[in-house]
């Protein structure tokens, strides 16, 4: 494969792969030789290396219509609580918040955000549950 070369002009080169990439992580650190192992064997959890140490799957969730236009709806299985929904752009700023003890479900207003992606951040107890959103 070519070499990629950085904006500080240092040069990688390797093996090209082929195949299919279902996994990204970024890392403010360099990370050790276990990390690297526990990657390759995919016996981590990507949450914790983004910073969502207690996120849990998504399955419990579901968040309709996406993509959405004026509103959209959280729903949670079994009627769980959830306490908070955080939308936030694709910087990480906090757009709009939501707190309050929600049963089951509850439905967000979203005429005041401009069309684009956004991550929608649900809070059950210690547990947070992150969904990607198209607002059209």
């Amino acid at each position: 494969g070519a070499p990629l070369t950085s904006a500080g002009g240092k040069c990688f080169s390797g093996n090209t792969y082929h195949g299919y990439m279902d996994d990204i992580l970024i890392y403010s650190r360099n990370i050790n030789s276990s990390e690297v192992a526990a990657l390759y064997n995919d016996t981590s959890s990507i949450c914790s290396n983004i910073g969502m140490k207690d996120a849990v799957q998504t399955s419990i969730l579901s968040l309709y219509p996406n993509p959405t236009h004026n509103y959209f709806t959280i729903e949670m299985i079994d009627n769980q609580t959830f306490k908070s929904v955080i939308i936030m752009d694709q910087t990480g700023k906090i757009i709009g918040q939501e707190v309050g003890t929600f049963i089951g479900s509850h439905t967000v207003n979203t005429t005041n955000l401009s069309s684009g992606i956004y991550t929608v951040l649900v809070q059950t107890g210690n547990n947070k549950i992150a969904r990607l959103l198209v607002k059209e």
